[in-house]
């Protein structure tokens, strides 16, 4: 009989997926976790890739989706360069919702803007919980960003953009989310506006009201800081330095 061999020490726990970069439990949190019953994706070890971005190389040693709902959370750990010439290592996390569009819908005959008003829990905390802004959406998988302005206008205001202008694109919040978004120019007339359509194409547990606005005073609330929401801050101050170009 081969001698006994001597017990091994018990294996330390791993840390759980729950876990961020400072050994705290997440702060997404069991509310979260039983409003959408989540399970979290298993890190993809051993498969470390080196990215190129704007002529820099980032190394991404691990990436995993620690949250999956109707919004969806990444977490990954990097390796990017400072700019003191050294390198680092970060752990980051990523609300990860994919690119939206937003129309600035603007009647020229009428000289007015068509904006939607809804209720918007983030804002209750610190803001009026209903919004109103320029009408918007995300970008279906495989969809182009200009197909999706058209189709948004249409479920969300009734309006077929007669004529569409891209302005840019920008992110929301690039410290802590990937959401961008696509920003067109859409010129409307009320004459050709389907109300029946819109009301059929709408989602049924979306609650929209549409607010028909005078370029003029629209323009007047922008430069008073008096919009509440970023994309439609810019919309208008595109429209204030493209205005005798429109003629509007």
């Amino acid at each position: 009989m081969p001698p006994n061999k001597p017990a091994s020490a018990p294996a330390k726990k791993k840390p759980t997926a729950s876990k961020l970069a400072t050994g705290k439990p997440s702060s997404l949190g069991a509310a979260q976790k039983s409003a959408a019953s989540p399970q979290p994706k298993p890190a993809t070890k051993g498969k470390t890739k080196r990215v190129k971005v704007a002529g820099r190389t980032v190394t991404v040693k691990e990436e995993k989706r620690v949250f999956k709902g109707f919004l969806n959370v990444d977490q990954a750990t990097l390796i990017h360069p400072r700019f003191d010439g050294r390198r680092q290592t970060v752990t980051r996390l990523n609300l990860e919702r994919g690119d939206s569009v937003a129309l600035l819908l603007v009647d020229k005959k009428q000289k007015t803007v068509w904006l939607t008003e809804q209720f918007r829990y983030p804002t209750m905390r610190k803001g009026p919980g209903w919004i109103v802004e320029l009408p918007a959406g995300g970008v279906e998988p495989g969809e182009e960003p200009v197909d999706c302005a058209r189709r948004e206008a249409i479920e969300e205001t009734g309006y077929e953009p007669q004529k569409l202008e891209q302005i840019g694109s920008f992110y929301l919040s690039p410290g802590g989310s990937s959401e961008r978004i696509i920003l067109f120019y859409a010129q409307v007339s009320i004459a050709a506006r389907d109300a029946e359509l819109a009301a059929r194409l709408q989602d049924a547990d979306e609650d929209i009201s549409l607010i028909q606005k005078p370029i003029s005073e629209f323009l007047k609330e922008a430069k008073a800081g008096e919009l509440d929401d970023a994309k439609t801050l810019i919309g208008a101050l595109w429209l204030s330095n493209n205005r005798s170009r429109l003629r509007l």
